[in-house]
Formats: structure tokens, sequence, C-alpha cells
């Protein structure tokens, strides 16, 4: 201790071990914001999913609810296309057995081809970076909704906090520098 404490008395190295000690306090700073944007970042995820799950549900209880009054395919696609939220990044589907009877919006529905059987199409999917949530249904019909993980994170403004974090970090050790400058 008696050393470290000597490195601030003489004149020669009272300057290095400042900046030593700034790069320390730099660094260990770092690493505490981006674990914490990490932990914010997969926090939000989490609950986007959940969110989005609950959403998937009430999707199953409606689409339910259009088969038991008697509604066939046609029905539950029109009544997809009117009430199923839709975007570039996040919208719905509907399975029932092998087939895909919805998916996304009338165009997208016809231009499926080989992705019309339900394995074809839930590979395709699950192997972007999104989140896919379903629920079945007693009927044989499975509704469900694809969102992907950057959209989610646009959704929340996820990016936008952690930039400010970090610039407000910038500013913090700025300061700190120009003080040990001065």
């Amino acid at each position: 201790m008696k050393g470290l404490s000597g490195l601030f008395k003489r004149a020669d190295s009272r300057m290095k071990a400042v900046i030593v000690l700034v790069g320390i306090f730099v660094l260990a700073s770092l690493c505490f914001l981006y674990n914490e944007n990490k932990r914010n970042r997969d926090s939000y995820l989490r609950m986007y999913e959940e969110r989005q799950q609950r959403y998937t549900e009430l999707l199953k209880n409606g689409l339910e609810q259009v088969v038991s009054a008697g509604g066939d395919e046609s029905a539950v696609r029109s009544w997809f296309l009117e009430k199923a939220e839709v975007s570039a990044n996040s919208w719905a589907f509907c399975l029932k057995g092998e087939s895909v009877l919805f998916a996304k919006d009338e165009q997208t529905t016809k231009t499926l081809r080989e992705m019309e059987k339900t394995d074809v199409f839930l590979k395709q999917i699950e192997s972007q970076d999104a989140f896919v949530t379903m629920a079945a249904g007693s009927d044989g019909y499975v509704a469900g909704v694809i969102t992907a993980k950057s959209y989610a994170l646009t959704q929340g403004q996820v990016q936008q906090h952690e930039i400010y974090l970090y610039l407000f970090l910038a500013i913090v050790m700025m300061a700190g520098v120009m003080a040990v400058i001065g």
C-alpha cells in the first residue's frame, strides 16, 4: 500500500498513476455497462415473448369462436385478415393438420408453394432470428405469431436506450479526463 501511495506523492509518477486509475475506472465502467445492457436486453426480449404468447392465445380463442360458429377454412382466413396484426417484421399464421391455411396476408398465403406443408413452413420460420409463438386449439387449428427480434428491440427502443447510456458514460469519462488534465 505504501508503494502505491508513493506513486501519487512523487511528481514524476503522479500523472502516470492517475492515468492508470482513470483507465481502470473506464474499463470497469464499460464492463458494468455492457453487462447491464445485455441483462436489460434479455429481460426485455423475454417480456416481449411472453406478451406475444398472450396475444397468440387471444388469436386462438377468437379462432375457436369462428370455428364453433360453423366457420370453414375460408372464414378462418377472412377472420385472420381482419383481426391479426400485420407488419413486415411481425405477422400471424394459422395451421390445420399438415397444411398452412394462412400466413401474413392473402398474397403471402397464395405464394407459399412448397412451404404449404406445416413441417416445412415451421422449419423455415424457426430458422430465423425471431420469436415464434403458437397456441393449439381443441379443433385442430393452430394459431401462431412470428416477430423478428430486431423488430421487438426497435419497438421497445432498447437500442436507443443503450446508445444514450454509452453517450452518458463517454461524457462522464471525458469530464474525468479533463479534470485530471486540468
